[in-house]
């Protein structure tokens, strides 16, 4: 559910502020305000989803927003959700994480 909803609230909320408060650039079209708004708004959700381990959830949102950022040929609506929620998964696993 978390990785959904980086992708529902933290791109649309990023890209938003992006546009409307412009900045400084990063990398190719990408503000560092949309990506200061994208992680908070992903730290954000990682406290609000029930059930979720913090650590695990801020391991996705570097995922997610890595994946925002510096892989412009792959479309963020399939890396973000794809991406995160495989870093979380995985890490899960590794760690035998009970939800």
């Amino acid at each position: 559910m978390s990785a959904l909803l980086f992708l529902i609230v933290s791109d649309a909320f990023g890209a938003i502020s992006g546009r409307l408060w412009g900045g400084r650039l990063i990398y190719r079209n990408k503000r560092l305000s949309g990506i200061v708004v994208f992680i908070l708004t992903a730290m954000m959700v990682v406290v609000v989803v029930p059930g979720s381990r913090f650590w695990i959830g801020m391991a996705g949102v570097v995922a997610a927003c890595l994946l925002e950022v510096f892989i412009p040929f792959v479309d963020d609506n399939l890396s973000i959700p794809i991406g995160s929620g495989a870093v979380m998964q995985v890490l899960v696993w590794l760690f035998q994480v009970q939800p």
